[in-house]
């Protein structure tokens, strides 16, 4: 099983509009975090720090933190 790429998790989470796109990404995520428990707690984990960050009033900080965790895991490898 192919995991879910981050980029999709953190639209998933963020997502703020109902479209015939953010439905099928929904359904996939909800779909594959179902059966596969590193995507389920990938998923837990940002969420918990989006709506932290929701919280403070804070979320599009969401976006730049993404991308220089992205970042950083690019250069680990």
């Amino acid at each position: 099983m192919e995991h879910l790429k981050i980029d999709q998790i953190i639209e998933f989470v963020s997502m703020t509009d109902i479209n015939t796109e953010t439905l099928s990404l929904s359904s996939k995520v909800i779909g594959h975090v179902r059966e596969c428990q590193t995507c389920s707690d990938t998923l837990k984990a940002y969420r918990l720090v989006y709506e932290e960050l929701v919280r403070l009033g804070k979320e599009a900080e969401f976006s730049k933190i993404v991308k220089k965790e992205k970042a950083l895991r690019e250069l680990e490898k």
